[in-house]
């Protein structure tokens, strides 16, 4: 069942457009695209929500962004773990629901995970990794600093070898188009004639954004607000 929220992907007009559009809503356009949310969303936070309450606390956040530094907004941050932190990356509380137009969210300033051993005995870590992660060990009783400089040379290295990704922000509209086309069941060939007005030399073109759109919609939606900080 196609969604009430999601605009009619034919439509130019119904999408955001590049100037006026914040990055924190680019992101959120993505992310609550994702299935992955809407299922967690309505498992977790559904029962309980209330829209007064995340009013309040988007309210909150913002009086202090404007207020304060961006160390002191932490205060205002979610600091429970949980799926939705360690998946999404998403701070504040509650979660918006993805029909929520305005991106009532923000994203933490620190995510560097870490675990030590403790005690004598090793440790077994638990844990995945997702497509573009590494894990670098580091001893304590080693010297820090060529420990340090070999880390720095291999994520460079690391870095170099993947590339760097551009945010193309004047196409994120006809990805979120291309999304929603795909999801709506349109083809390849009828989405590239609606968005670019030639199937022929353009579908090429749409199997490649539309890769584009679902990464930004799986897993790098939160590099997009976090792009506007540098």
């Amino acid at each position: 069942m196609h969604p009430a929220w999601r605009p009619d992907w034919r439509d130019k007009k119904a999408y955001p457009t590049v100037h006026g559009t914040r990055r924190l809503q680019w992101a959120w356009e993505f992310l609550r695209r994702n299935d992955e949310y809407l299922q967690l969303w309505t498992a977790v936070v559904q029962p309980d929500f209330k829209a007064a309450d995340l009013d309040s606390m988007w309210e909150r956040a913002q009086r202090a962004q404007r207020a304060a530094s961006t160390h002191r907004v932490k205060a205002y941050f979610d600091h429970r773990r949980g799926e939705f932190k360690d998946r999404f990356f998403i701070a504040t509380f509650p979660r918006p629901p993805p029909w929520e137009k305005e991106a009532k969210l923000l994203f933490p300033y620190d995510l560097i995970h870490y675990e030590e051993a403790t005690g004598s005995g090793p440790k077994d870590v638990i844990g995945w990794l997702w497509e573009d992660e590494i894990v670098i060990w580091f001893n304590r009783r080693w010297p820090l600093a060529p420990q340090l400089e070999n880390a720095r040379k291999r994520l460079q290295s690391y870095a170099r070898s993947i590339g760097q990704r551009r945010m193309r922000v004047d196409h994120f509209a006809n990805y979120l188009r291309i999304l929603d086309g795909a999801y709506a069941g349109a083809t390849v060939r009828q989405i590239a004639d609606v968005i670019y007005r030639d199937h022929e030399h353009n579908q090429q073109r749409v199997r490649y954004e539309l890769a584009v759109a679902k990464r930004l919609r799986d897993h790098d939606y939160w590099l997009i607000a976090e792009s506007a900080k540098r």
